[in-house]
């Protein structure tokens, strides 16, 4: 018995070394796996995207224009934001989805899941949920490209409250589309939201809050709340008053049979 018991202490004392060398590495190791794609995830994306793209379709009474590309890992460029923990993200330019595939779980979540998990610090980002956002973006991108050149902003623009606005339309509208495949529950408040810009460049204010700001538009106006968030993001100060740039667009949206 005594054998037993030292067996399963030399173990568990195995698996905790490992994970606490594998969290102290996980930025590094991170680093150099988003440089290699996971075929699996690759395999399971090539097959899903047109089910996720028709389904987004007719759930929101939207056009895709066309499908993007998607890549498997980031381009050397971007290699930095896999080390802060990014997982994907949309270059309008070339119509091109980047995820970070090595990082990316199944729906199921099983062994080889949980095996990535352990090893670089990951959250649990399924790929049908990241790729359903990213195409959220690209969707974005396509009607964005009707606009003029003040409604648009490109990765790494300096941020101001026209970018800030645009920022967090674009986030929340990617949000939306990611809970077509997984719901997603609105459990930001009002009270959350910045009294200051350098507030919005937190994540959770850019996603849960983008979420939270497009939501009942999108709930009620489908495509047409979509334009209108492209088309009419907040001004500088409606930025800081979300309820009533949510009031204004909602009673817009219900005068104007379409707006674009």
């Amino acid at each position: 018995m005594s054998k037993i018991k030292e067996r399963m202490n030399y173990t568990l004392i195995t698996i905790l070394t490992t994970l606490c060398i594998s969290t102290t590495l996980q930025p590094c190791t991170r680093y150099v796996e988003s440089q290699y794609p996971d075929p699996m995830i690759a395999e399971l994306v090539e097959k899903n995207i047109d089910r996720i793209m028709n389904l987004e379709e007719s759930s929101l009474n939207i056009t895709f224009d066309s499908k993007p590309k998607v890549e498997f890992v980031f381009p050397e460029e971007f290699l930095i934001l896999a080390f802060a923990g990014k997982t994907g993200f949309y270059t309008p330019t070339d119509k091109t989805i980047h995820l970070a595939s090595k990082f990316l779980t199944t729906q199921e979540f099983g062994l080889k899941d949980v095996i990535k998990y352990l090893s670089f610090g990951i959250t649990k980002t399924r790929y049908d949920t990241l790729l359903a956002h990213e195409l959220g973006h690209h969707y974005v991108s396509q009607e964005s490209e009707k606009l003029d050149e003040s409604k648009s902003f490109k990765i790494g623009e300096i941020y101001d409250s026209r970018i800030t606005a645009l920022k967090i339309i674009h986030e929340g509208i990617g949000e939306y589309f990611s809970s077509m495949i997984s719901p997603i529950e609105d459990s930001f408040n009002d009270e959350e939201w910045p009294k200051t810009l350098e507030g919005f460049l937190e994540p959770h204010i850019q996603y849960k809050g983008g979420f939270h700001l497009v939501k009942p538009i999108i709930d009620k106006h489908k495509s047409k709340g979509i334009k209108y968030l492209i088309n009419n993001p907040p001004s500088k100060f409606e930025l800081f008053d979300l309820p009533n740039y949510q009031k204004k667009a909602l009673e817009e949206l219900d005068r104007i049979p379409f707006c674009i």
